[in-house]
């Protein structure tokens, strides 16, 4: 019988522990990351926004497609970068990553543009004696899609 208070005791215990844990992680992401907006102007006005806004953030565009309404690019991140734009995770500390993205431009109705990034991130982690030989993605923490619609916000309400 005292084995089975035991067990149920351990239970209770790694089950508080491990929710303790989730809440904390949990607690970091206090705000939605915003992926998508609409501009009330002309395509080719946020067409042109878009693409200086998103070079401005140093970034390597690989692809503009106006007719399709898509740019892809990449960016070799800093330290600092990948703190800034990779949500945050306790347990990871990034030693190289790479930001791959893309902007989606689409005309919903005449005036109304709709702009959606999607970014990805890969890299290495560090460990206690280094760079690890691992590949890990992390999710985006919003702070460049916030950057790059600010920007664009900008440059269309100047038009």
């Amino acid at each position: 019988m005292n084995i089975f208070k035991i067990a149920i005791f351990g239970l209770c215990a790694f089950m508080f522990m491990t929710g303790c844990e989730t809440m904390d992680t949990a607690s970091k992401f206090t705000r939605p990351v915003i992926k998508k907006r609409v501009f009330d102007a002309s395509y080719d006005v946020v067409w042109n926004a878009v693409l200086e806004t998103v070079s401005s953030q140093g970034v390597e565009i690989t692809a503009a497609d106006k007719n399709k309404g898509v740019i892809t690019f990449k960016k070799a991140l800093t330290n600092k970068e990948a703190k800034e734009y990779i949500a945050p995770d306790s347990r990871i500390a990034w030693y190289r990553a790479n930001a791959n993205g893309e902007v989606l431009i689409k005309e919903e109705d005449v005036g109304k543009i709709t702009v959606v990034i999607n970014m990805s991130f890969r890299g290495s982690i560090s460990g206690s004696s280094g760079p690890l030989a691992q590949s890990h993605g992390g999710d985006t923490s919003g702070v460049f899609e916030e950057k790059v619609f600010y920007g664009i916000k900008n440059l269309v309400s100047g038009n």
